[in-house]
């Protein structure tokens, strides 16, 4: 038609990893690049993290703390990531929901301490009806709470 223009974007593909690969893909994305402060705290681990935000990073923090909780008896853990910047995508939650189910087998316990509580409710819907023991709260008192009715 004359007259008539069309503007075309190309938009690369996003990979999103397959069900049954999702652990083994999260670990092969890249490097973790986050600093971790790791500190025992009565009888529970105390964690706090800071960065951006990736997949990556997040997946590999989840295995960093599983790693040292089981290095101290497999404490339960208070994952403190309210300085973790960046947007987490809602399909990353589920991943890192998934992701957990492997990683985090009970009587493990982890309290994430983070801002913005309603983002993580769905990886902790996620992780939970995979059987992870897992609560999102928003105060170090409720983290502490809910580990010590564990």
């Amino acid at each position: 038609m004359p007259g008539l223009t069309a503007n075309i974007i190309t938009v690369p593909a996003r990979i999103i990893p397959h069900r049954s690969t999702s652990s083994k893909f999260i670990r092969e994305r890249g490097r973790m690049d986050l600093e971790v402060e790791v500190h025992e705290v009565d009888s529970y681990l105390s964690v706090k993290a800071v960065g951006r935000y990736s997949l990556a990073n997040l997946s590999g923090l989840f295995d960093q703390i599983r790693a040292e909780s089981d290095n101290r008896t497999g404490q339960g853990v208070i994952l403190d990531v309210t300085k973790v910047t960046g947007t987490v995508p809602i399909m990353d939650m589920f991943a890192l929901g998934e992701h957990c189910s492997k990683a985090w087998k009970p009587p493990f316990r982890v309290a994430i301490l983070s801002p913005e509580e309603w983002v993580y409710r769905f990886f902790e819907n996620v992780a939970r009806n995979r059987g992870v023991q897992v609560a999102v709260v928003s105060s170090q008192v409720a983290a502490r709470e809910w580990l010590a009715k564990g």
